[in-house]
């Protein structure tokens, strides 16, 4: 079962569902994506990304491509907490996207002494390096973010990768949109 679902989680059909759909939204985001950066750039001055490091498939470690929301050491200022508040911060990884470093539907990407500390703690959490990371998951439509528990969230993300199709990515992209916190900023 390990390796079937390896070689169903690196189909052709998963990575082109996730070079044409990021594509797409980055064309649709375009001017979205200019105007945060102006935005940040005037706000904070040069160095509009910023880069940390993450955990990816098999675990190859990738920079996670942001827009920077505070400066070193300093707390987010009023720009910074809405980027946040609205997700904008991470409209940025349909770059990582692109690159193969991520995909859209996946495990939440790890820094790597997470990655490692729950490895060592949590059974299951390192199969979830079988599947490049994603922007979304279904740990994370179901509810379980940061402040969940490890091994709640490696379970979601191993049964996603177990049973994972180009049907159940749409569904779960599509579950992210109606929960887009985007979405309820504009409300």
């Amino acid at each position: 079962p390990l390796e079937t679902a390896r070689s169903r989680s690196g189909s052709p059909a998963k990575r082109a569902l996730d070079l044409v759909l990021a594509s797409v939204a980055l064309l649709l985001t375009a001017p979205l994506l200019l105007g945060c950066t102006l935005a940040v750039r005037l706000v904070d001055g040069p160095g509009v990304f910023c880069r940390p490091e993450r955990v990816g498939r098999d675990g190859r470690r990738f920079a996670l491509l942001r827009f920077r929301t505070a400066r070193p050491g300093a707390r987010p200022g009023r720009l910074g907490r809405w980027l946040r508040r609205t997700s904008l911060d991470g409209l940025p990884q349909l770059w990582n996207v692109l690159r193969g470093e991520l995909s859209l539907v996946g495990p939440h990407p790890e820094r790597p002494s997470r990655a490692a500390e729950f490895a060592r703690r949590h059974p299951g959490h390192a199969a979830r390096l079988r599947m490049p990371p994603g922007l979304t998951g279904l740990a994370q439509v179901h509810g379980l973010r940061d402040g969940a528990r490890a091994e709640d969230r490696a379970r979601f993300d191993n049964l996603y990768i177990d049973g994972w199709s180009p049907g159940q990515d749409l569904r779960i992209l599509l579950r992210a949109a109606a929960r887009s916190p985007f979405r309820r900023a504009g409300r």
